[in-house]
C-alpha cells in the first residue's frame, strides 16, 4: 500500500508537468462545445440537443486522453526504462499499472467535471443532480474501454501495425 500511494504521488507530480497537454485535451472540447452550441442558441434548439453535444464532447475529450496520453506515457516509460526500474525495485507491474489507470481516470474525472460545469454554468444546461452523477459515472466506466484500446495500442510487437488495427477497429 506504500508503495502505491507513492506511485500515485509521482503520478501527480507528472500530471502537473503536463499542464500543456491537460489545457488542451480538457479545453479543447470546452471550447468546442461553446463555440457550436454558440451557433445553435440564437435558433429554437431543444435542450436534448445541447446536453447530447455536451456529452459528445465529453467523451471526445476522454476519448483524446485515451488515445494519446495513455500510449504516449506508457511507450515513454518503456523508452526511458521506467519500466525496468520498476521491475528490479519492490514496487509490483500490478501496482504500476493500478496508478497509471487512477491517474487517467483522475484526468477523465478532472475532464467530466470541467467540460460539464462550462455547460451548466455558461449555456445554461440544467438536470438533476443525480443526473449528472450518473451520466458521469457512466462516461467513468465507458472509459475502460478506450483504456484497454490505448494500452493494446502500446503493448503490441510491432505497434505501427497494432496502430492500423486499431484505427481500422475504430472506423468500423
Amino acid at each position: 500500500m506504500k508503495n502505491m500511494v507513492s506511485l500515485m504521488k509521482m503520478e501527480l507530480i507528472l500530471m502537473k508537468r503536463q499542464a500543456a497537454y491537460y489545457l488542451l485535451s480538457i479545453g479543447l472540447p470546452s471550447v468546442f462545445y461553446l463555440i457550436f452550441s454558440g451557433m445553435m442558441s440564437g435558433s429554437d434548439v431543444p435542450t436534448l440537443a445541447l446536453h447530447t453535444y455536451l456529452f459528445s464532447m465529453t467523451v471526445f475529450s476522454i476519448m483524446s486522453s485515451a488515445f494519446f496520453s495513455i500510449p504516449s506515457t506508457l511507450q515513454s516509460d518503456k523508452t526511458n526504462n521506467w519500466q525496468k526500474l520498476i521491475q528490479h525495485s519492490p514496487v509490483s507491474m500490478v501496482e504500476y499499472y493500478i496508478s497509471k489507470l487512477f491517474s487517467t481516470l483522475l484526468t477523465f474525472l478532472l475532464s467530466i467535471i470541467v467540460v460539464f460545469s462550462v455547460g451548466h454554468f455558461v449555456r445554461g444546461v440544467n438536470m438533476p443532480m443525480m443526473d449528472w452523477l450518473a451520466i458521469a459515472l457512466i462516461l467513468l466506466v465507458g472509459s475502460m474501454v478506450f483504456i484497454a484500446m490505448g494500452v493494446l495500442v502500446v503493448s503490441c510487437p510491432v505497434p505501427s501495425s497494432c496502430l492500423l488495427w486499431a484505427i481500422s477497429f475504430i472506423w468500423l
